[in-house]
């Protein structure tokens, strides 16, 4: 079984996948995979903390835009 990031959220690998998925990604989509705004504020503030003790990580500023974008989705503002 594969985990919210690459099953749910197909963020891929690092920031650039994260980034690309925000031009891919529709409310909608989030709604029918029962991705709720807790969930993506939950994964953002994760990132958010990964980010601040590894500046250097791969991956955690594409996820947290993205999961910041899905916000907007959800908030209904995106």
């Amino acid at each position: 079984m594969r985990g919210f990031g690459a099953g749910v959220m197909q963020w891929g690998t690092g920031d650039e996948a994260a980034m690309a998925r925000i031009d891919t990604i529709s409310r909608e989509w989030l709604v029918a995979n029962g991705v709720t705004l807790a969930m993506v504020e939950a994964w953002a503030q994760m990132y958010e903390e990964v980010h601040r003790r590894d500046p250097r990580n791969p991956s955690a500023v594409g996820r947290i835009e993205l999961m910041r974008h899905c916000m907007g989705l959800l908030e209904g503002s995106g």
